[in-house]
């Protein structure tokens, strides 16, 4: 065993006092021109995938979000249609079986609940005392947003 720290094996002979300062190493300069050019590289490609995912979100929700005000939309009209008397109401009578209801603007047959959105229905004649009813939501709310809903239900007479 060593008493002294420089007879140790473990510790470094001690510099003589006429030794030149040694240069510091190559590892211990910092980062190269070309690392720090590869690293933003990779940063910037990264950073331009998560905003073209964050676009795509933004489309899918406002698709979705007309998609559920649509189906509420729906549902709604078809909810009043069923409680509309089959022989007094001009709404739930059965449409003429030379229009298209759905696809155009019939009279007593399309209402506009609020801006950007069109409700058309169809009534036919149904099985046994009942009337087949098809209701089209379109929402015209932003180009790439728009949506169409379709419902179809039998409605009774009460």
């Amino acid at each position: 065993m060593a008493d002294r720290p420089e007879q140790s094996p473990f510790w470094p002979a001690a510099a003589s006092s006429n030794s030149k300062r040694q240069a510091p190493r190559r590892h211990d300069a910092g980062f190269s021109l070309a690392e720090t050019l590869v690293a933003m590289v990779v940063m910037v490609t990264g950073l331009l995938g998560i905003a073209q995912l964050m676009v795509v979100t933004i489309k899918a929700e406002s698709m979705a979000r007309n998609g559920a005000l649509a189906s509420r939309m729906g549902q709604g009209k078809l909810d009043g249609l069923m409680k509309a008397n089959f022989d007094t109401t001009p709404q739930i009578q059965i449409t003429n079986p030379l229009v298209d209801s759905l696809a155009a603007d019939v009279p007593n047959y399309f209402d506009v609940p609020e801006a950007g959105i069109i409700r058309r229905w169809r009534v036919r004649q149904g099985p046994a005392g009942t009337r087949l009813v098809t209701v089209r939501v379109l929402t015209m709310r932003g180009i790439p947003a728009r949506r169409t809903v379709d419902l179809t239900t039998l409605v009774r007479r009460w």
